[in-house]
């Protein structure tokens, strides 16, 4: 139950990638750097991340579509 609950919760390599079509691991850890979008490496190399991570991302580049009035 609690491994369904984490898993819930993860972002994994492969789904980074169906998402972002990036093929290659280094390609992926690049565009994830240089979008700031946090992440860590497992076993091996993996990359995996948190639907929180994604979230803040994307809220922030919500942010900044916001126009400003003053």
């Amino acid at each position: 139950m609690i491994s369904s609950l984490v898993n819930s919760f993860l972002v994994t390599e492969e789904q980074l990638m169906d998402t972002t079509g990036y093929t290659r691991r280094a390609d992926l850890v690049r565009h994830l750097n240089s979008e700031g979008v946090q992440f860590r490496r497992g076993q091996g190399g993996c990359v995996y991340t948190t639907v929180d991570a994604i979230s803040f991302y994307l809220r922030s580049l919500n942010n900044q579509l916001e126009p400003t009035f003053s």
